[in-house]
């Protein structure tokens, strides 16, 4: 990719936190990786940093945190109304003094943020993401108004699979046209299946002590995600002590950040009987650390645009159990590259798993391929070689306008 003047093309993401989400790792791997000999760069954090500042730093991203004020002395609807007015206000004076070429929101509110003001601002290219189907803004006019009038301005909109694609054509007022599909895309060299028989899997055992779980005891089916209620994490505790009552010696375990239903889900395991079995370790910082335990993985989303971990998970060579939702069967195919199950069904999701207990020749080739598919569709260079490619045809096509 050649750039014909010496100006480099400066880009500002925009986003939230830098909070371990799928989201927040995709922005900050990207603006890691992209050509630096093309494009300057820049990372603006709407509400606060979070556990990913190390690796900004460590990768020389120039990031800018806006740092909330709290209004303790007034109302909390006034308080509420001042906070955003100041954020507003911050990051207008931010993209003024920056003037970017290329202003790339990631999720809603950045979106919303940033369209807005980059118009106020002088103009520059605006790309905006959807990341998740659009099910949050049902029965929130205010939400779809707000992004339909940004869409008015917007060059282009991402979006990370053919389902979300059809879900924003459908809800949104937008020129289909300007929504393209740019698949998320993993480390492979990171995300890598480790043989029981390496040198390497010593850390594997390391990390199983640290769950407590002994080494050669028993198979482990593991969740990664936020434990957010949609996530389904009920419906996999469920499934377990279904899976349990046949396979006592199984472990499961639910891997990611709490959001408010820990002690509820711990509660549902401790009445299902499954409590010596299921271990919730908490948030792990690098899920390549953790992944290596799992025997098998699960996915039981009731609504997904396109997971981060599914592909984490697949790379790593784990045979895949996910339901079918959103773009989900863009990366999974049926009993090719993992087993899909119907949402909200535990039943059959606990049929899946004790097929691949008692398959494992079946699990290993479903992990093996799964990994086929991800370093041929999903890798981090074809993503990023694709943002690139977008990049340079809306500069080239302002700059010729």
């Amino acid at each position: 990719m050649q750039q014909q003047s010496d100006k480099k093309i400066k880009i500002v993401y925009i986003i939230g936190r830098l909070v371990i989400g799928g989201a927040e790792k995709q922005i900050t791997e990207t603006a890691a990786r992209i050509n630096r000999d093309i494009f300057d760069v820049r990372l603006y954090c709407l509400s606060e940093g979070g556990p990913l500042e190390a690796f900004v730093r460590e990768h020389h991203i120039d990031t800018t945190i806006f740092e909330s004020v709290r209004y303790t002395s007034f109302p909390s609807f006034v308080s509420y109304l001042l906070t955003r007015l100041k954020k507003f206000q911050a990051l207008y004076r931010y993209l003024k003094r920056e003037q970017p070429d290329i202003v790339h929101c990631y999720m809603f509110a950045p979106s919303i943020y940033g369209g807005i003001i980059s118009r106020l601002t002088g103009h520059p290219i605006l790309i905006t993401n959807r990341r998740c189907l659009g099910l949050f803004k049902e029965n929130k006019p205010l939400f779809q108004f707000l992004e339909n009038m940004v869409n008015r301005f917007t060059d282009l909109v991402l979006v990370n699979s053919k389902a979300l694609r059809d879900d924003v054509l459908q809800r949104e007022k937008i020129d289909p046209q300007k929504v393209r599909i740019i698949y998320n895309g993993v480390n492979i060299q990171k995300f890598t299946p480790i043989p029981k028989d390496s040198e390497s899997y010593a850390l594997v055992s390391e990390t199983k002590q640290k769950l407590g779980i002994p080494n050669n005891d028993g198979i482990i089916v593991g969740m990664l995600a936020t434990l957010f209620p949609y996530k389904g994490h009920r419906d996999f505790i469920t499934a377990a002590s279904i899976v349990h009552r046949t396979y006592p010696k199984i472990w499961f375990v639910c891997v990611g950040a709490d959001r408010g239903i820990r002690e509820e889900l711990q509660q549902l395991g401790h009445h299902l009987g499954l409590s010596s079995h299921l271990i919730f370790p908490g948030e792990f910082q690098d899920a390549a650390e953790i992944l290596p335990v799992f025997d098998i993985q699960v996915s039981a989303s009731c609504e997904e645009g396109f997971s981060n971990a599914i592909l984490e998970g697949m790379a790593s060579g784990i045979p895949m159990i996910t339901t079918d939702v959103g773009g989900t069967p863009e990366a999974v195919q049926h009993e090719v590259t993992g087993l899909l199950v119907p949402p909200k069904d535990p039943e059959k999701l606990a049929l899946a798993m004790m097929s691949l207990i008692e398959n494992p020749e079946c699990a290993s080739r479903l992990g093996m391929n799964g990994r086929k598919r991800v370093e041929s569709r999903f890798s981090m260079e074809e993503m990023i070689h694709s943002l690139e490619h977008v990049y340079m045809e809306l500069y080239e096509t302002q700059k010729h306008a």
